[in-house]
Order: C-alpha cells, then sequence, then structure tokens
C-alpha cells in the first residue's frame, strides 16, 4: 500500500493504523520521491493527499497509473467545498475521494474492500499466533511475560509496561491489544519524549480552528483517533506536570476538550503507557503525580532485560532473518553460523532486542552470500563480550554451553559450601539430578567445603 502526504504525522498515524490491520505500507512526503521509488512496485492501493509540494494529488495518480494501472486510489482533501474537486475526480477514474479528518471507519472499509485477499483476522487467530511475531521467545522470563498479557488484556484496565530502552515495550503494548477486545479498533502510538509540551499537547488533545496562529482548520487528537481502541503513550515519565494534570482528567471523566474548544467530547479510550524512569522516585522528586501513576498503573508489566534471557537470542535470529528476507534483501540470508551465534550468546547486550537487530541487519548488508560468520561479527562484539579474549578463541557452541554449565555449578558450589541441598534448590532441579550433574561434570562436592 502506498501513502503520499506532506503532513508527516497524519502520514505515519494511518501508516500505523493499516499496519495494525496487516498490511505493508510505504510512506512518502511528496510526489518526486515517490516516483523515483516505484521500480518494482506492486501497490494495490494508495491514498494520496490533494495538495501537495510541486504536483497535486489528482496529476500523481495520473503518473501512477503509467506505472500501475490496475491501482486502486483514494484522494485525500482538506478543502472545505469539495463538490467541483469530487466532480474533476470522477473524472479522472480516481475510485474514491476522502475529507480530512479521516473517518477510520471508511478507509477501513474501502481497504477491505480493494484487499479480497485478506488475511484471517488477528481476532480468530490462537493466542500463539497473534504472540509469534510480537512476544518471541521460550525463556521462563518470556513465558511470564505472555501469559501476564494474556490474562490483562481481556480486562480494560490502564496498565504500565516498564523495561529498559529496547526491551521491546510497543511491542507489549501490541500485544495486549491484538489480545484485547478493542483489537478491532486503531492502537495509537505517541512518543511523550519526541515532541515539544505544546505540540504534544495539540497532538493528545486536538484543537479549534483560530484556537493559535496557525490553526486554519480544525484537528481532530489522539484521544480522538483512539476512540474505542488503544493509546500507547511511550515515555510517559517526560510528560509535564500540566499535562499530567489534563491527562488525569481525562481518565477520571472519560472526556476530552480540544484547545480552543468549549464543548466536552466524550472518549473511550484504553491507556497503556511505558517508561524505561523509576516514576516512584519522581514521585517522591515531586516531578510525577502519584495519583496519575496509580490511574495509570492498575498492573505493572515488567520486561527482562535480554542479557537475563539470553537463551531466547537463537529464537530471536532466527526471527528477524524471516523478517529481513522478507523485506527483499540484495543477497538472500541463509543463517548464522554456530560459532558466531556463540559471540552473539556471550555479548551483554546493552541496548536489548533493538541492539540485536540493528546489529544483525548490518552484518546481513554487509555480508556477500549472507552467511554470517565468526570473521564477520562486530568488533563490539568481538571484544566487548562477556569474556575476556576474543571470540576468535571460542570454542564450538556445545563445548562453549558446556562450560558455561560447569562454571554454573562451580559457582553454585562456591556459594553453598558444598550443600547439595540448597544448590539443588538454587538451580531448581532435585537432589538426584543435581548429583548426576556432578558425576557427568566430574566435580567432587567436598572440595568446596570447609
Amino acid at each position: 500500500m502506498l501513502i503520499v502526504d506532506d503532513e508527516q504525522f497524519l502520514a505515519d498515524l494511518l501508516r500505523e493504523i493499516l499496519q495494525e490491520k496487516g498490511h505493508v505500507c510505504n510512506v512518502f512526503n511528496d510526489p518526486a520521491t515517490c516516483l523515483q521509488n516505484l521500480v518494482g512496485a506492486k501497490y494495490k492501493l494508495g491514498i494520496i493527499d490533494f495538495k501537495l509540494p510541486g504536483m497535486d494529488g489528482v496529476a500523481l495518480i495520473e503518473k501512477l497509473r503509467a506505472h500501475l494501472p490496475n491501482i486502486k486510489t483514494i484522494l485525500l482533501t482538506g478543502v472545505l467545498n469539495d463538490q467541483e474537486l469530487r466532480h474533476y475526480a470522477k473524472k479522472k477514474h480516481i475510485d474514491h475521494v476522502m475529507k480530512k479528518p479521516v473517518d477510520l471507519n471508511g478507509l477501513n472499509a474501502v481497504v477491505a474492500e480493494t484487499f479480497t485477499a485478506k488475511k484471517k483476522s488477528l481476532s480468530e487467530k490462537g493466542s500463539n499466533s497473534r504472540f509469534a511475531d510480537l512476544m518471541v521467545g521460550d525463556s521462563p522470563a518470556m513465558q511470564g511475560v505472555r501469559g501476564l498479557i494474556s490474562r490483562l488484556a481481556k480486562s480494560d484496565a490502564n496498565l504500565l509496561v516498564v523495561g529498559e530502552t529496547g526491551t521491546g515495550k510497543e511491542l507489549a503494548a501490541h500485544a495486549i491489544h491484538r489480545e484485547s477486545p478493542r483489537c478491532n479498533n486503531a492502537f495509537i502510538p505517541v512518543n511523550c519524549a519526541s515532541l515539544p509540551d505544546t505540540l504534544l499537547e495539540s497532538e493528545l488533545f486536538g484543537y479549534e480552528k483560530g484556537a493559535f496562529t496557525g490553526a486554519l482548520q480544525t484537528k481532530r487528537g489522539l484521544f480522538e483517533w483512539a476512540d474505542h481502541g488503544t493509546l500507547f503513550l511511550d515515555e510517559i515519565g517526560d510528560l509535564n506536570y500540566k499535562l499530567q494534570a489534563k491527562l488525569l482528567r481525562v481518565i477520571q471523566e472519560r472526556k476530552i476538550r480540544r484547545i480552543g474548544g468549549k464543548d466536552e467530547l466524550a472518549v473511550d479510550v484504553r491507556i497503556i503507557s511505558a517508561t524505561n524512569k523509576d516514576l516512584e522516585k519522581m514521585i517522591a522528586d515531586n516531578t510525577f503525580r502519584e495519583d496519575l501513576y496509580y490511574r495509570l498503573n492498575a498492573v505493572k508489566i515488567e520486561l527482562p532485560r535480554l542479557g537475563d534471557r539470553t537463551g531466547d537470542i537463537p529464537l530471536l535470529v532466527e526471527y528477524f532473518i524471516k523478517k529481513f528476507n522478507t523485506n527483499q534483501p540484495v543477497v538472500p540470508i541463509k543463517g548464522v553460523s554456530a560459532d558466531a551465534l556463540a559471540g552473539l550468546l556471550a555479548y551483554p547486550w546493552p541496548g536489548n532486542i533493538r541492539e540485536l537487530e540493528n546489529t544483525l541487519f548490518e552484518m546481513f548488508l554487509l555480508s556477500s552470500d549472507g552467511d554470517i560468520t565468526l570473521a564477520e561479527l562486530p568488533s563490539k562484539i568481538k571484544y566487548k563480550t562477556k569474556t575476556s579474549g576474543p571470540l576468535d578463541k571460542f570454542p564450538a557452541l556445545d563445548d562453549y554451553l558446556e562450560t558455561a554449565k560447569r562454571e554454573y555449578i562451580t559457582g553454585l558450589l562456591e556459594k553453598y559450601h558444598g550443600n547439595i541441598v540448597q544448590c539443588a534448590k538454587h538451580a531448581g532441579v532435585n537432589r538426584a539430578s543435581f548429583h548426576r550433574i556432578l558425576q557427568n561434570f566430574k566435580i567432587t562436592p567436598k572440595n568446596f567445603r570447609g
């Protein structure tokens, strides 16, 4: 699907909404860039703004059809009296004309009509398939997160997702939305740290025409866009005190007032927030409202660091390989060798899943044959791992894991001074199993007593 609109926020918003429905969308902000990137494109639907720099939307659609004769088109217009434009668009065989602000129900209906071979509805799939492309991992930590999400998604409570940068907080929010009764309505993400305070307020609450200089027409806010759906407030700890008060009132009253407006508008929105900050410390420092904290935090979902679930790295690597291949790389991606995987397992990943994805993508871009070997690992992984030496001295993966297991067992024996009962309890196994492990490694517990 193609979206061309010079209003970046609206273009990104439409992409988010349509991608949530399972569609792949490419966004361009001007006709020239769009036309330069048509080689090999197979767009079925184009959503084109009328007022564009250098060329209007109707002219762009005509040029698109020269390359893509079967493309269906939606022309967006903010023109108040659009009857003449609609008549002109009909003469040019444009399929649909929609007025801004866009009616999401109408847009979804057109999209559903265009894509006759629709993917099976997310609400009809089992929970495993819903999670498959979002919450990857079979570690106990991730199983616990997925179980918690499944339970909490059915409720309508506001939730707080916490975790380090790159742990997948927005993905967790997506998963909650997909599992919830609101899954067929909009999921609207907004990063509270990425916008200045005044702009963030107008984006959240909207504004009336004439509310301030430059407010040439009424604009709906994100709360209105998310009505009956989910609003994801990322980096909630960066929200200023004034906006915290307004947000608290919305949660309590379930109503908003646009900037410059007099009327209150009812909204039905579930709020999921996320942060990597210590909000309780901010409350103590009087920089975050305690009453808002408890309104947002009916239940807290804590996401683990990647370094605390390294056993999930092979699954994540497999997932990213499939993802990169879906995006049609120049060189088909084959895989990661065992010794290279050992390096990935050894690295601490301070940037978590996001760093892993970016690192893999960089390696595959630089790969000549689609295979990643030990020699092609970035220097940050070769020389900044949990080990003391470079990775070219690592053993094979099985040997590496055996060594790690031996070190784990000897560490427990040192901690508990050779006490088998305490060691087995800490390791989560029974005494007989722990004894068998000791026999396999030929470790004598009495050497650690005294």
